[in-house]
């Protein structure tokens, strides 16, 4: 089922109902697989795109049929997405084409009931690196946000903000690699900024690791957001 390139968004979710409702009453064993029409040809290669989206919808629930569709359209509005995956059991991920969007566009994604328990953003471009593992328990959005800054403002930097994603075991730490000693000292003194002393909402210290490359190899130096004493002991 194809539904026009300038649908709406109340009109898709309605298309959707019928298809499911039909699918229901008709005992449809499988999915309805609802499609976003292509714009057409691409002038510049005569090759016809793929679709923005497709959709498998099944009979059932009607809220979740919704909820499941209203996720796709709201994705469909952030062009940097290049792809998400969301199951109903896994960590949601996401990978994003635009490090200038980055974080505008992780602070819609973050608001969406989907994502509300946390997910992991990673930048799909060369350089710099970017990896953020959200886990809003234990990270404010202006500490993921000011991670985010480091990789806008240290173009040959790899970013990793990582955390195991298990219940109770969700301890974010922060690597930045490939620094210059320059670039080290002035990240240092943005992480350790009294502003990000709150970046736990519990208060807990969130250990970074910065790597300059030396003329002997890496050279490591530690710290804590806000410069918070270490609590992993």
């Amino acid at each position: 089922m194809s539904i026009a390139r300038d649908a709406d968004d109340p009109t898709v979710l309605a298309v959707a109902r019928s298809a499911a409702a039909w699918a229901d009453e008709a005992n449809w064993p499988g999915s309805v697989t609802l499609t976003r029409a292509s714009t057409g040809l691409d002038p510049e290669t005569d090759m016809t795109p793929l679709s923005p989206w497709t959709q498998d919808i099944y009979p059932g629930d009607p809220a979740e049929i919704e909820a499941d569709l209203t996720l796709v359209l709201a994705l469909e509005k952030l062009p940097d997405v290049a792809s998400a995956h969301i199951s109903a059991e896994g960590w949601p991920s996401v990978q994003l084409t635009s490090l200038d969007t980055f974080a505008s566009t992780f602070r819609t994604l973050s608001a969406l009931p989907q994502f509300a328990k946390g997910a992991a953003y990673s930048y799909v471009g060369e350089l710099p690196t970017l990896h953020v593992v959200h886990i809003p328990e234990r990270m404010s959005t202006e500490a993921i946000e000011a991670v985010i800054r480091i990789a806008v403002e240290n173009p040959e930097a790899e970013v990793e903000l990582q955390s195991l994603t298990s219940e109770g075991n969700r301890w974010p730490e922060l690597w930045v690699a490939h620094l210059t000693e320059e670039q080290r000292a002035r990240v240092d003194a943005q992480l350790r900024d009294p502003a990000l002393a709150d970046a736990d909402p519990e208060g807990y210290s969130i250990p970074f690791q910065l790597s300059v490359l030396g003329p002997n190899g890496p050279e490591l130096s530690w710290g804590t957001f806000g410069d918070v004493p270490d609590t992993s002991s």
